[in-house]
């Protein structure tokens, strides 16, 4: 797959890859308007994603209703910026 990114206005981009369009912007703590979903909260959503992905298919394989699963990912930043800590929880 190719994406191709194209810079926007101030520190917004533009992702495209097949028929999508993401935007990504930074928070106004870090300059950005805050528009839209920073580049590192995609990341961090795209893990959840990939996890549900895996339960979902784990049960749909087994028979497992899923209506009741619900993923949680926790996550903080140090002081220092470094990702320090990264949960998941499932909750029935």
């Amino acid at each position: 797959m190719e994406i191709k990114v194209n810079f926007l206005d101030k520190l917004r981009f533009e992702a495209k890859f097949d028929d999508f369009t993401v935007v990504a912007d930074q928070p106004i703590r870090y300059k950005g308007d805050g528009s839209a979903p920073g580049p590192f909260d995609y990341f961090l959503a795209s893990s959840a994603l990939c996890a549900a992905y895996f339960v979902k298919l784990y049960c749909v394989t087994r028979n497992i209703p899923t209506d009741n699963i619900r993923l949680s990912q926790l996550g903080r930043a140090e002081k220092r910026s470094a990702f320090r800590r990264m949960d998941y929880l499932r909750y029935c």
